[in-house]
């Protein structure tokens, strides 16, 4: 039994213990709202971190633009995370971009371009896909496309880069899906810049593809031109082949030459860097070429 006051008016006794009867209630209640303040003052957090750190590159760097890569795209969170709240996994999916849409928005509000990374839309294909057949795998990509386009409404396009892969393991892939297949996916991504394998024995063929596929007004590709998948350092004059294909297939002008996907943990940084060396001499060649 709670003792009040004699002081206490009738209505304030009663509130009181109204309160103290649904005290577990208001301590959920209260632990709720206790969470969402601290998500809040989180991301203010990060977004100061990240205009500061946007200074401190451009004044060490002298760089005229930076960009952050946020892992990942809601596709590439949802494996190997169970679904434990929500009825369906598109549910869970739109859960997920719901809540990256705060990260992309503060990368790009900080100064940034925002690259977002998507290595299990198409590694997908051979885990799940094989069984349900290219139509309905593709429309499961489709979904998700939607629900990333969603949390990227509120940025701006040219601020995007979507970087679209078949997973960066050593392994054979010797079962991943053709681009042919899935570069409308990639392409119905709400983005300026498509970065893709293009420099591995599995994809480096799939250049070809752009004969028939016209890339859309405004976009621009950035193929891999250099592997993570060999320890083999390209020579420059074949990394300025490779960029000289796609330029003449969509135009100088829409063709950044990059790596088929990131090196770390997969790559020692001496072979890294030397690869990089020979991505930008490589590149040097083909501008010369094309000029």
């Amino acid at each position: 039994m709670v003792t009040m006051p004699v002081w206490l008016r009738a209505l304030d006794r009663k509130l009181i213990r109204d309160l103290w009867a649904m005290k577990g209630q208001s301590l959920a209640i209260a632990s709720v709202i206790a969470a969402g303040v601290a998500m809040f003052v989180m991301y203010l957090s990060n977004f100061d971190s990240l205009q500061r750190t946007r200074a401190a590159y451009y004044d060490s760097a002298r760089f005229a633009d930076v960009f952050a890569s946020l892992k990942r795209a809601p596709s590439s969170l949802e494996p190997y995370r169970g679904n434990e709240f929500y009825k369906t996994a598109e549910e869970f999916v739109w859960a997920l971009a719901g809540a990256l849409r705060e990260e992309y928005e503060a990368i790009v509000n900080a100064g940034f371009l925002l690259q977002v990374d998507d290595a299990w839309t198409a590694a997908l294909w051979d885990r799940i896909g094989v069984q349900m057949g290219l139509a309905a795998f593709k429309k499961r990509c489709f979904t998700r496309v939607e629900a990333l386009n969603h949390a990227l409404r509120n940025v701006p396009e040219d601020r995007i880069r979507y970087h679209f892969c078949w997973g960066s393991w050593h392994g054979p892939h010797a079962f991943d899906l053709p681009m042919s297949d899935l570069v409308d996916v990639m392409l119905a991504v709400k983005a300026k810049f498509y970065s893709f394998e293009a420099a591995n024995v599995r994809h480096e063929h799939e250049y070809h593809l752009w004969e028939h596929v016209a890339l859309p007004p405004g976009k621009v590709i950035l193929p891999g031109v250099v592997t993570h998948s060999t320890d083999l350092i390209e020579h420059p004059e074949l990394v300025s082949e490779r960029i000289q294909r796609f330029a003449r297939l969509v135009g100088p002008d829409r063709v950044i030459a990059s790596a088929d996907c990131g090196f770390g943990g997969r790559t020692h940084p001496q072979i890294a860097w030397a690869k990089l060396r020979s991505l930008s001499e490589g590149a040097a060649l083909a501008s010369a070429a094309l000029s």
